[in-house]
Order: C-alpha cells, then structure tokens, then sequence
C-alpha cells in the first residue's frame, strides 16, 4: 500500500481534530459534571456512570490522535459513537443521526489519514 498524498493526509487530521474537539468538549462537560440540567434527565440510567465514561472517552481520542496507537484509537471511539447511537435508539430519538454522522466522519478521517489503519479490510489471507 503506497503512503497517502499530503492533501489527503491533511484533510483526514482536520475531519479527526473535528471528531476530536467534540469529543473532548462532551467529555469535559462528562469529567466536570457540567452538562446541562436537561441532559441528566434525559439519561437517567447512564449519567451516573458519566465520569467513568468521560475518562474512557477522551482516553480514546488520545489514542486515536496518536498515530502509533490510532487503530485501538479507532475502535475504541467507534464503540463510543456506537454506545452514543444505542442510547439515542432505546430512548426513541431521531438524535441517534448526529453520532451516527461523527461516527462516519471518524472512519473517514482516519481512512485518510492513513488507509493502513484499514488494512485488515482488503487485505487477503492465505489459508
């Protein structure tokens, strides 16, 4: 697999600096209990463990942005932004489109960044 060009480098970190800036926001807001009063009500059987998964979430987009640790990175975001889509559903929210949408932009990001992060995807194995 051959390197990928520059602008296509430059254009997956600032697709991931998005996903990450939201995540970082969300998982301050999580770490420092400053979500909004109507937040926590909505989420009554997951804001109590809110701080647990705003460690866990912006442990994931360190990992994430580190290139040496971006593939445990990509799937450990990709679990939030599922976690995220599930919560939406069972509450029966057409919100679930908008981590939906960063969990897309995620993937691509990444896949522009550095398309071996992928690899396991298209890469044939002899028996």
């Amino acid at each position: 697999m051959t390197t990928p060009s520059k602008p296509r480098r430059i254009a997956g970190w600032i697709i991931l600096g998005l996903v990450a800036a939201v995540m970082i926001l969300a998982g301050s807001f999580g770490l420092f209990g400053t979500h909004p009063q109507e937040i926590k009500q909505s989420m009554p059987g997951v804001y109590e463990f809110g701080k647990l998964i705003a460690v866990v979430q912006l442990a994931s987009v360190v990992l994430l942005l580190i290139p040496r640790t971006s593939s445990l990175g990509l799937l450990l975001v990709t679990a939030f932004w599922g976690g995220a889509i599930s919560v939406h559903v069972a509450h029966k929210e057409m919100q679930f489109l908008i981590p939906a949408t960063f969990l897309a932009l995620t993937w691509i990001g990444a896949f522009l960044r550095d398309p071996v992060v992928l690899a396991s995807f298209w890469n044939e194995r002899k028996p």
